[in-house]
């Protein structure tokens, strides 16, 4: 004979299993999504004169060339090179340029590069030159 309590359903395990590895999934999915959308790859000065002129910004980061860095006070630029070994890049930014930006130092530079083959940087960081190099 049967009873009321054995024509209970019980709570369908395999359901909530799925709905638990599915709710896990949307979340990774959602997470990795955000997460490469905010993720800025560097590029070298190769890499972006090989992509030509654009409107799309990127980061753009080498060695800053010696002798290279000139300020125009009048027209609130600081214009330098960066490179990369053998290629070298055009940079002006306008703005107060870090103290950190020296010859031979490491900067990063996010901006546009123009039809001139100038890039254009809207933001500037850079490294100091190590005082501790090897022999």
């Amino acid at each position: 004979m049967l009873t009321n309590n054995s024509l209970e359903r019980k709570p369908p395990h395999i359901l909530l299993t799925v709905l638990i590895i599915t709710l896990i999934g949307i979340g990774a999915w959602i997470g990795i999504s955000l997460l490469d959308d905010s993720v800025v790859y560097y590029k070298t000065p190769a890499e972006v004169i090989n992509a030509g002129p654009s409107t799309t910004s990127v980061r753009l980061a080498g060695t800053v060339e010696p002798g290279s860095i000139t300020t125009n006070i009048e027209a609130g630029t600081v214009s330098f090179k960066i490179k990369d070994g053998q290629t070298a890049i055009s940079v002006v930014y306008y703005g107060i340029a870090p103290d950190t930006l020296k010859d031979n130092s490491q900067a990063v530079a996010e901006g546009t590069l123009d039809t001139d083959g100038i890039f254009y940087a809207k933001t500037l960081f850079a490294k100091c030159a190590s005082k501790f190099q090897s022999e």
